[in-house]
């Protein structure tokens, strides 16, 4: 197997001034609520077998792809193959000879592959394989039928041009648009390019063996080993400058910007913008709301990527490789390399070392606060790191420091979509002989406000709840409760409920019963 992984060695010297200036948060990790299982293959065994489920086997799987049916395809690297994984767990071999690489075209299995990276999906079905040991983009429709699009199978280059004139440099990872043009990292040639339908190559941004981090306009921009890409509906293209430890933005003019992380710096750290860090972030994928997801392989974790920069975790604990199926920090991955997203929101995992798919589930998450650690460093709070980010916030809460033996320390919260992102300390204090305790204001959850109208229909009689939305926002899940006395349990009243419009009118059977009613928000 080609050398893949790699690795990078951080040695951070701090110089840390304690005066009343803001200090960042160090390592904070927010975890948001994502149930994620094993989908196919079995953690830690490696094969090429076609099953369902924990039944079929996988190579290394690097990188993922979703059609609009919610087939997954998979670029199985070290089978030279690619695979396709119904949404009921179904793995089959689209194309290639298991353990057989080369460079021919063909059908199915006549085909070969040679360490392919990437994979993306079209309109009507067809993939796209960045076959990055070949230096080539392959098309294989949805009958298995393989072509070479672009690049001459073992011949490395920087050339732009048509078809077999044109040359890659490991191509690591492609997204096709929806007038079928492929967008693809050359990995080696430090470069983005572009593919028509047609098999026409350019240079999108980046200069051909130049490495780097600036930002700038077409060659003027450096990468330094791009991986992931994906595009939204305006041209615009994400890369992870895997490198760079950064994601990268480039509108449909070449004009390249970070969204995340900065230049040549890895981390763990969640953030906005350039205050994020990552680790080797292989790929990328897009959901329809313009949030964006990373493989951040260096930290065995799965990042959520806002539209604005804003980074959090959404899955794995940073430097905790493992096997474990669950929600949030309570999930493993063993370098994951692969990242898709269906249109239900449901994300997928190429988890590279593990040999297996897995698949994450959105799950709700009851509003809480969050919670966070200090830093002492001789007798004076120099940081806060967050340990859980909370849910629900629509305001900025309150933050305390606590105990310790020291007084006068502060910090502010920074929250981001519900969730605390930061605790930066603004006054450092004095005195502190022991680590002080950070409490955080919990979310406000309102209260609605309930009038209750009884109306007579012959012996019955109906309460009708009508409830005053705008103290509900932003919750979306509620249910009717019944009591007959206080202390008593509370039991449901119908079905949970969404308010959709700026009122909202709830009906309850009220014959033969005396009593409470509640609404009660139901996650």
């Amino acid at each position: 197997m080609k050398a893949f992984k790699k690795n990078f060695a951080l040695l951070a010297l701090a110089l840390i001034a304690l005066t009343g200036t803001p200090t960042k948060t160090l390592g904070q990790s927010i975890y948001t609520p994502y149930a994620f299982t094993n989908f196919a293959g079995l953690p830690g065994v490696s094969g090429a077998n076609d099953g369902t489920g924990s039944a079929a086997r996988f190579n290394q799987p690097l990188g993922l792809a979703v059609d609009n049916t919610g087939n997954v395809y998979v670029a199985d690297f070290a089978n030279y193959t690619v695979r396709k994984v119904t949404p009921a767990g179904v793995v089959t071999t689209l194309a290639g000879l298991p353990g057989v690489s080369g460079t021919n075209d063909g059908v199915g299995s006549d085909a070969r592959f040679d360490n392919p990276f990437g994979v993306a999906v079209d309109i009507a079905g067809n993939v796209y394989v960045a076959d990055t040991g070949n230096g080539t983009i392959r098309k294989v429709t949805p009958s298995g039928v393989v072509t070479t699009l672009a690049g001459l199978g073992g011949s490395a280059g920087t050339n732009d041009g048509t078809g077999s004139s044109a040359r890659f440099n490991a191509p690591a990872s492609l997204a096709v648009d929806s007038g079928g043009n492929v967008y693809v990292t050359d990995y080696v040639n430090y470069t983005v390019r572009k593919v028509t339908p047609a098999g026409v190559v350019t240079t999108l941004a980046g200069l051909p063996g130049l490495s780097g981090t600036n930002d700038g306009v077409g060659s003027d921009a450096r990468f330094d080993h791009p991986f992931g890409v994906a595009v939204d509906s305006a041209g615009t293209v994400y890369v992870s400058d895997c490198g760079g430890n950064t994601i990268r933005k480039v509108t449909p003019a070449g004009v390249v910007t970070t969204l995340a992380g900065l230049g040549g710096i890895a981390g763990t750290n969640d953030g906005v913008g350039s205050d994020a860090r990552f680790n080797s972030p292989h790929d990328v994928a897009l959901d329809s709301a313009g949030n964006l997801y990373v493989a951040d392989s260096g930290n065995d974790t799965i990042r959520k990527v806002t539209s604005s920069g804003a980074v959090t975790i959404l899955a794995g604990l940073p430097g905790s490789p493992g096997t474990n199926d669950g929600v949030g920090s309570g999930a493993q991955f063993n370098y994951p390399s692969g990242v898709a997203v269906d249109n239900a929101g449901n994300v997928y995992v190429g988890d590279f070392f593990n040999n297996r798919i897995t698949q994450g589930t959105p799950s709700v998450e009851v509003p809480h606060a969050a919670a966070a650690t200090a830093t002492v460093v001789n007798d004076f709070v120099v940081g806060a790191t967050i340990t859980d980010g909370g849910c629900g916030y629509t305001n900025t809460p309150t933050v305390r420091v606590i105990g310790g033996g020291g007084s006068g320390a502060q910090a502010v919260a920074v929250v981001t979509n519900g969730v605390v992102v930061s605790v930066n300390v603004v006054a450092a204090g004095a005195g502190y002989t022991d680590t002080p305790v950070i409490v955080i204001e919990p979310p406000f959850i309102p209260q609605p406000r309930i009038a209750i109208t009884a109306l007579f229909f012959g012996p019955s009689v109906t309460p009708v709840l009508q409830l005053d939305l705008a103290s509900l926002a932003p919750y979306d899940n509620y249910q009717l409760q019944f009591t007959p006395a206080p202390g008593v349990a509370w039991t449901n009243l119908g079905a949970p409920f969404t308010p959709t419009a700026d009122t909202d009118t709830q009906y309850a059977n009220a014959v033969g019963r005396t009593g409470f009613l509640r609404v009660k928000y139901a996650p």
